[in-house]
């Protein structure tokens, strides 16, 4: 891990490796459109236990039942099953459902996201130096900072910056924004040549932007035999690269607490349990998060030192979320039907 400053000049470094094998967990980073494709075709392949999963895209949902449970379409279907997962992201539907008059709000950055090729970086004699393999940089200035790290394999280098939301006007709420090159070299312009030289590299076309939301945390996240995971249950910003880690997490403790052969009977308290498992974890990682994306002498509150931060994130990677949710279920069985 790297932190400059806006000049450039390097204020911080800490290798993690000493740090990620003591806790006795991996952290990676992931270009997350690959992780995504993989993640589907190991759910949708034969592969594993039980049935594949199967993918009904562009279905328009009309209204859900909470206690049937099941959904009604646009076409007039209605779907049932034993149990619905609300995994519709930030401005998730079926949250309504749960938690209604819970909606995020602007938090008052907006984030520009590119990829570029990470030997542009290394091969260039002004940008060569902040090309160090395996290792997180960041560009900190008073109200705004730049983040890359490389990705599969040192081919891609991932960027992200923060800048205030009013210097970009109101983008729209989707994934997908384009972003102008200048409007970024422009939000940029007080940092060193050698970063300006880092930002000019990047290209639009797949330079987009948005602004970031935030939400208060909902009472529960579940009703009747529907339950929410990710985004839609708890939106996170993105100063600590936790949401879809959190996400994924979600997914292992419902894994965890649904074997094959669960019983029916078993949901309604299973869902109830996985909230248990789950919900005090990822609010706590949600404050670290909010404290981590603090401007200095932000009236929100000091931002955490690097070495505050690496102790956060630590607490992050060093869980299990499999093994957790399986010691609550054998818990919950032992205090409920003696096994």
């Amino acid at each position: 891990m790297n932190v400059y400053t806006s000049a450039g000049d390097l204020a911080y470094t800490r290798d993690l490796t000493e740090v990620i094998k003591t806790s006795g967990t991996e952290w990676n980073l992931v270009h997350r459109a690959k992780l995504h494709s993989e993640l589907k075709r190991l759910a949708t392949s034969a592969e594993g236990l039980g049935s594949p999963a199967k993918l009904f895209l562009d279905c328009k949902l009309v209204d859900l039942d909470v206690n049937e449970p099941s959904l009604k379409l646009a076409t007039g279907e209605t779907i049932r099953g034993d149990m619905i997962i609300g995994a519709d992201g930030v401005h998730s539907w079926s949250r309504s459902f749960i938690a209604p008059g819970y909606a995020p709000f602007p938090y008052g950055k907006a984030c520009f996201r590119w990829l570029g090729q990470y030997e542009e970086l290394a091969s260039d004699p002004e940008t060569k130096r902040y090309a160090r393999p395996g290792f997180l940089s960041e560009w900190t200035g008073s109200d705004r900072r730049v983040i890359y790290y490389p990705c599969s394999n040192h081919t891609i280098a991932n960027y992200a910056g923060f800048v205030p939301a009013d210097e970009v006007g109101t983008t729209e709420q989707t994934w997908d924004n384009a972003a102008s090159k200048d409007l970024l070299l422009k939000c940029f312009e007080s940092f060193g040549s050698s970063v300006c030289r880092v930002l000019s590299k990047a290209s639009e076309d797949n330079l987009q932007i948005w602004t970031l939301m935030d939400m208060d945390s909902l009472p529960t996240w579940t009703r009747g035999f529907v339950t929410l995971i990710g985004d839609a249950a708890h939106p996170f910003l993105p100063f600590m690269a936790q949401g879809g880690a959190m996400a994924i997490e979600d997914g292992a403790s419902l894994a965890a607490l649904f074997p094959l052969g669960t019983a029916k009977s078993d949901v309604f308290d299973r869902l109830r349990l996985y909230e248990q498992c789950r919900k005090d974890r990822v609010e706590r990682i949600q404050e670290f998060t909010r404290k981590n994306g603090r401007d200095p002498g932000s009236s929100r509150g000091s931002r955490p030192s690097p070495q505050e931060s690496i102790d956060l994130m630590t607490f992050c990677v060093h869980h299990d979320e499999w093994e957790h949710s399986s010691s609550i279920l054998r818990q919950h069985l032992a205090a409920t039907h003696g096994t």
